[in-house]
């Protein structure tokens, strides 16, 4: 008997290959015939019954007679494969259960995604584990069939190959950056940034990013890239950085350059917002604020001002305040206090505001903008006034 081969490929869309001609095209729509042959191809020699075909075809709302949907989706790919010069059965039905032809030799990229992932994770290895990942990743380019990505076993299979391809990830840049070599953590960052890109809350592979850059000696990178992650935790999550992050980034910001480097910033900063923007306080990142804060209060001391902070926030208990409580508050902070005045974003519904005012009873009168303008459809607004005491910690340092 004469072996037939067939190759199919699922990232990045449909392709079929017979006997080395292509069959179906990458991108090209892929109706419920298309759709049964992928089935078929990726379930392999085994066959599918009419039953478990329809079901996974069809929902019970798509088709009330599953059976008949079924045999014409059959007949439409038998004429399809006839009108692609396809001179054979592919498809064959025996006691009510469809496959693909015995004799056909099947390559499947799921199936090599599968194995590889499984030997880059366990492999013990090393340079075989990065081998399985390099090769896993370039055949998992591109999302699994994409134009199905609503069917329910394209959605279950999908939530498959990206749980073992992170995985997978998370080990090659661990092994790559085990060595402590340059050209290790440089591919340790480039795998960290392509899986960052899929799974952005990975703190494992966010742990492995900043190593790198810390092994790579990319302070300014570092300082460059935590207060993004910050924000981004806290935003999300409503927590800090962990321990490992929030060290490196130390490592990052410690000696007197870094102190010149960010001063020139921030001024920088602060004199693009005095001319370009309208009245109303400057908005920065937590950790320029310790900076700016020691500005205020030598300034403060050579005027007579005061230094005050404002810790602001919505609602008394998580999940009090409405979903947009961050914002109303923000806005609240936007309109009301001054040009000259700092605020950040501190913890989940919360702000910390840095005023100079020229008596402290001044208080009294910002307290009453804020709460005039506040809407108790956000929830309690509480308000923290503090007259010159260090700064507090961020939640979660």
């Amino acid at each position: 008997m004469e072996q037939h081969s067939m190759r199919v490929e699922t990232f990045g869309g449909l392709a079929v290959w017979l006997d080395g001609q292509l069959l179906v095209r990458r991108g090209e729509r892929i109706n419920k015939n298309l759709e049964m042959l992928a089935l078929l191809a990726l379930n392999g020699r085994a066959p599918l019954s009419n039953e478990a075909l329809a079901g996974l075809l069809w929902t019970e709302e798509e088709s009330h007679n599953p059976a008949g949907a079924l045999k014409n989706a059959a007949y439409s790919l038998r004429r399809l494969l006839e009108q692609r010069g396809v001179e054979r059965e592919l498809v064959t039905v025996e006691d009510k259960q469809y496959r693909l032809a015995p004799d056909l030799a099947l390559e499947v990229d799921l199936w090599q995604a599968g194995q590889l992932a499984e030997q880059a994770v366990n492999q013990p290895d090393k340079a075989l584990a990065l081998a399985a990942w390099e090769e896993l990743d370039r055949i998992c380019c591109g999302d699994f069939l994409p134009q199905l990505a609503d069917r329910p076993w394209v959605a279950g299979q999908s939530a498959l190959v990206r749980d073992g391809w992170l995985a997978a990830a998370r080990r090659a840049a661990a092994l790559l950056l085990e060595d402590r070599e340059r050209s290790g953590a440089r591919r340790a960052l480039a795998v960290c940034a392509e899986a960052l890109l899929l799974f952005p809350d990975d703190m494992e592979l966010q742990i492995v990013r900043f190593a790198a850059m810390q092994e790579l000696n990319m302070k300014a990178a570092v300082r460059s890239q935590y207060p993004l992650l910050a924000e981004m935790l806290m935003e999300r999550q409503g927590q800090a950085p962990p321990a490992r992050l929030r060290a490196i980034h130390q490592w990052a910001t410690e000696g007197e350059s870094r102190g010149r480097e960010e001063m020139l910033r921030i001024r920088q900063k602060l004199a693009n917002h005095e001319k370009n923007a309208p009245p109303g306080p400057y908005f920065c990142e937590y950790d320029q604020l310790p900076m700016l804060y020691a500005m205020a209060r030598r300034q403060a001391a050579r005027t007579g001002q005061v230094t005050v902070l404002l810790l602001a926030g919505a609602g008394g208990q998580p999940g009090a305040a409405s979903a947009g409580a961050d914002q109303e508050l923000r806005f609240l902070l936007s309109q009301t206090l001054r040009r000259g005045d700092v605020c950040c974003r501190y913890g989940h519904d919360q702000y910390l505001a840095l005023l100079m005012l020229a008596d402290p009873a001044h208080t009294g009168a910002v307290e009453h903008r804020l709460r005039a303008g506040w809407k108790p459809v956000n929830g309690r607004l509480e308000l923290t006034f503090d007259f010159g005491g260090p700064l507090p910690q961020i939640h979660g340092e």
